[in-house]
């Protein structure tokens, strides 16, 4: 997959006090970002990040994510409209250092990723978490999964047939 964003930043071109980056999509970038997440499409999407170093050669990426997506309904397979406010606060840390380092802090970041090099793409940490805030079940106000048994044949029948020739019938209605 092609990020839709590519902000390629140096660790060693950080300032020390860090910097603040927004990132804004215009038309194209919001279709392109449907298509990369599979939704059927993005009405405005813009983030805001504060970059700042970690450690000896780690960043610390700390941002937030506002958008509007239109999904397909898992029950209904019409449209909904979800608004995102989605924050994050990734930790990336350098291959080399995370090889030179023999202590363990107890109190420490758990989770944080290693990169190689000393480059760290901020357009791919925006649009991963962008991935991560999306609604993988999204659901229609009022939508139930009891609508699906409301096409099922009555009990009586049910119990005669196997699991899998109801599974066939659903399929087939």
């Amino acid at each position: 997959m092609e990020f839709v964003f590519s902000y390629p930043m140096k660790v060693s071109c950080v300032p020390v006090k860090g910097f603040h980056l927004t990132l804004q999509a215009d038309n194209k970038a919001n279709q392109k970002l449907a298509r990369n997440h599979a939704i059927l499409g993005v009405d405005k999407f813009s983030a805001d990040l504060h970059v700042f170093l970690w450690e000896n050669d780690g960043l610390r990426v700390k941002g937030s994510i506002k958008a509007s997506v239109r999904q397909k309904c898992i029950i209904t397979a019409e449209v909904v409209e979800n608004d995102i406010d989605w924050n994050f606060d990734v930790f990336y840390i350098s291959q080399k250092y995370q090889l030179d380092r023999r202590e363990v802090f107890l109190d420490g970041v758990d989770d944080f990723d290693v990169f190689d090099g000393n480059e760290i793409d901020l357009g791919a940490v925006v649009e991963e978490s962008f991935e991560l805030s999306l609604d993988l079940y999204p659901r229609k106000s009022g939508a139930s999964f009891d609508l699906m048994f409301d096409l099922l044949p009555e009990k009586k029948e049910i119990s005669r047939f196997s699991h899998f020739s109801v599974l066939r019938f659903l399929k087939n209605s």
